[in-house]
């Protein structure tokens, strides 16, 4: 390697080792607070001997890639493959029992089975899992149609009457990927033809989806900074109004930029309803309650938190490793807090909670 070439790799601050990414939270929820001079200030004076970027506190918010009912620690963030081929065996097991072997009981009790095992697919980050999460659909909505039950949560009213959800759900992700029912057991496919064919008719209320922020929209401006992936896909969003467009049922999305990854949510409506999903403002109105959290004592150097915000800070920093940092935009001081993954606590920056050696002159 030449000298040259060395000088310039050496010149080149290495982000993913040296940066730290700060999160500014709000009570107020303007959403603003990160692109605030004042608080890039005093943030850096304290943080000098980092790289530092802003980032909107709302980023922190992952709804979606929760797991409901796991401790924050073990929060994965992403469906591991593991779990996707626990998923894969029972439904290749499922789909070779013949509708004939089993009672209508006991296809119940099989699509209740089939129904927690698709839940280990709880988020759809990447486009590998909607095969594998479009097939057990199929199967539980085969349980359910052999079963001769038509209640909640198998059947669900749209259009006005009770339908299959589950034939339903899959169709929505036919509607996205036709190339999904390619070898699918014709009687299958007829039964999930049937909604995907209304769905291509316009007969379902659609989900609509808002990216509205601070109730502004450029499209430019939000290219420039987010991609958005919609159950594993990536889309753009071209709308005038910032909007998209996507089959009622469960949407999950995503936010990703180019140095790492924001918000996530779920959004799963078994009622259509044709008021717009405004990602954003969801997201921040959640994160300005975190504000008033680390508002609650502010002499504490140690702060212990509550699952909620746990779930949400084990996610983001698992998904965007290196020191991250919380800063309130709209309290006296910025107050700033390091996050301790290890420990799973946020440590006040305070210059009284800091080691001596640590102390910066203000």
């Amino acid at each position: 390697m030449s000298a040259l070439l060395l000088g310039l790799l050496l010149a080149v601050p290495s982000l993913a080792a040296e940066s730290a990414r700060v999160l500014v939270v709000e009570q107020g929820h303007s959403g603003d607070g990160h692109e605030r001079k004042r608080v890039q200030r005093r943030v850096r004076a304290r943080l000098s001997d980092q790289e530092v970027g802003f980032y909107a506190g709302h980023e922190l918010y992952q709804a979606g890639r929760r797991e409901y009912g796991v401790e924050p620690a073990q929060q994965r963030a992403s469906v591991p493959d593991s779990a996707v081929a626990e998923v894969q065996e029972l439904t290749r097991i499922t789909a070779e029992i013949p509708s004939s072997a089993l009672s209508d009981a006991d296809w119940g009790l099989k699509a209740q089975e089939l129904r927690a095992e698709a839940d280990k697919i709880w988020f759809v980050d990447r486009a590998e899992l909607r095969k594998p999460l479009f097939d057990i659909y199929l199967q539980i909505g085969r349980a359910a149609d052999n079963s001769n039950r038509r209640d909640p949560p198998f059947y669900e009213i749209l259009r006005e009457s009770g339908q299959n959800y589950y034939w339903y759900l899959a169709s929505v992700l036919a509607f996205e990927d036709a190339a999904l029912l390619k070898g699918v057991d014709p009687d299958l496919a007829a039964s999930v033809q049937v909604y995907l064919d209304a769905l291509e008719a316009g007969d379902f209320i659609p989900l609509v989806l808002s990216f509205e922020y601070l109730r502004t929209w450029n499209a430019r401006d939000f290219a420039s900074e987010y991609q958005v992936f919609i159950n594993g896909l990536e889309v753009l969003i071209s709308n005038e109004r910032g909007q998209y467009r996507s089959p009622a049922g469960r949407t999950d999305v995503y936010l990703r930029r180019s140095d790492g990854y924001a918000l996530s949510d779920s959004v799963e409506l078994d009622v259509m309803d044709s008021d717009p999903w405004i990602v954003f403002e969801e997201a921040n109105w959640s994160m300005g309650d975190v504000a008033s959290h680390l508002l609650e004592d502010t002499k504490a150097c140690t702060l212990e938190l509550d699952g909620y915000l746990l779930n949400h800070l084990a996610i983001y920093s698992r998904l965007n490793p290196g020191s991250l940092y919380l800063a309130v935009s709209d309290a006296r001081g910025t107050p700033l807090w390091r996050w301790d993954p290890t420990r799973m606590v946020l440590e006040s920056q305070a210059v009284a909670c800091l080691p001596k050696a640590g102390r910066r002159a203000r």
